[in-house]
């Protein structure tokens, strides 16, 4: 029983069915609270979680990306790794929520969208600091630990967000339930670590170790951090020029749009391990372009046919503008999909200047378009700057990756790409 726990078949399966029943939990709670709140409710508590996601995003400066290769690699390093990503996992949430209050008051004006805002703001500590136990359990091949946290946690957002609809709460009460899940999800990989055989034992603070982890985290850090940015700057924008009820009927059109994004991109990432980084140099990647490129169209002409009945089935009829802009998010779909092939190149190559430089470059791009279109447009202008902006990242993913596999052939060091 133990060999099969650990067994990659196992963890692959467990996996799948834990991806398989978030999409479910959150398309679920995506159905109660937009049918139980009123489109302006909505759109508020929309517009604070994005809020929640752009200057959160600090917290990635300790994240996976870093933490899991360094422990891989140093095996008997990995009690100092692991105390030290903790302890900078929480410094930079603890520093973010700071900064967050500052928001809150210096520039949330509603009161039920800044309290929504503080309570969300929460969430990134017990996610962070219990993250970092999943990339423990990861690298020591223990994937159903994970797994159960998880379902744990959607159970309980899941009833917590059923129980506010039907006792009729205020809508800032559902920030409650993203927030009970994430505690539930922290302390649960917190005693499955300490109570796990192989769990590390707590060290001192090395400088040497904690100067590392804090270069290589800030070199990784801003990359994510940008695309966070990157990724919420439209309902930023949106709030501006918009009402709350039309930045609702966009946010649900994203939501569903991001919900098959994420199915094709789970996919994506195993072909990319199997087809390019399985050889010395990135090869096959045609394969993939044309694998995204073909289910990219069967995507859009199933939401050009089905879009209304899905926001029918999910929602309701309030909603129905919705379908219009789900119709276009998916267009966008292949660009966002290349995006995330090249990123995964050149992150697999440590190209982490690059990468940064590359969402610094979209951030800015989205700065212009946005402030062009949106008020032009309006929610389908924030479409427009996002399929815009991701097509010029693309044309800059494209001209480097020709260099990279350019110097990787003629084995000329990595570095001289920048």
């Amino acid at each position: 029983m133990k060999n099969f726990v650990y067994s990659t078949k196992f963890n692959i399966s467990i996996s799948i069915i834990e991806k398989i029943t978030q999409l479910l939990v959150t398309l679920l709670c995506l159905k109660i609270m937009a049918k139980s709140l009123s489109l302006e409710d909505y759109g508020k508590y929309t517009y604070a979680a994005s809020l929640v996601v752009m200057f959160g995003s600090l917290t990635c400066w300790a994240g996976s990306e870093l933490i899991i290769p360094k422990l891989s690699r140093y095996k008997y390093l990995r009690p100092s790794i692991i105390t030290h990503g903790w302890y900078l996992r929480v410094f930079y949430t603890v520093f973010s929520f700071i900064i967050g209050i500052f928001i809150a008051y210096f520039y949330i004006n509603d009161d039920k969208i800044r309290f929504v805002f503080l309570i969300l703001m929460l969430m990134p500590i017990f996610m962070e600091v219990g993250g970092i136990f999943i990339c423990w359990f990861m690298v020591i091949n223990q994937y159903i630990w994970i797994s159960l946290a998880r379902f744990l946690g959607l159970i309980i957002r899941l009833c917590a967000v059923y129980c506010i609809a039907f006792y009729k709460f205020s809508f800032e009460y559902f920030a409650y339930a993203y927030l009970f899940e994430l505690i539930a999800f922290s302390v649960f990989l917190h005693s499955a670590y300490f109570n796990s055989e192989q769990r590390m034992r707590w060290v001192k603070f090395d400088k040497v170790i904690l100067k590392k982890l804090l270069y290589n985290g800030a070199l990784i850090g801003i990359g994510l951090s940008t695309s966070f940015l990157f990724l919420r700057l439209d309902r930023f924008f949106l709030e501006k020029y918009v009402s709350f009820s039309e930045l609702s009927i966009y946010s649900t059109a994203m939501q569903l749009s991001d919900a098959f994004i994420l199915v094709v991109q789970s996919i994506l990432i195993v072909l990319i391990n199997r087809l390019i980084f399985a050889y010395k140099t990135p090869r096959k990647i045609k394969q993939i372009i044309f694998f995204i490129l073909g289910i990219s169209l069967c995507g859009i002409v199933g939401c050009m046919i089905l879009s209304e009945y899905i926001i029918y089935f999910l929602l309701d009829d309030r909603y129905i503008k919705s379908a219009h802009v789900l119709n276009l998010a998916v267009c966008i779909a292949p660009f966002i999909l290349l995006n995330y092939l090249f990123y995964n190149i050149f992150l697999h190559y440590k190209c982490y200047i690059l990468i940064g430089s590359i969402w610094v470059f979209g951030v800015v791009s989205m700065l212009i378009l946005c402030n062009i279109l949106i008020p032009e447009f309006h929610i389908y202008g924030a479409v427009y700057s996002i399929g815009i902006s991701y097509l010029l990242m693309n044309i800059v993913y494209v001209y480097k990756y020709v260099k990279l596999r350019q110097m990787l052939d003629k084995k000329i060091e990595l570095g001289k790409i920048y």
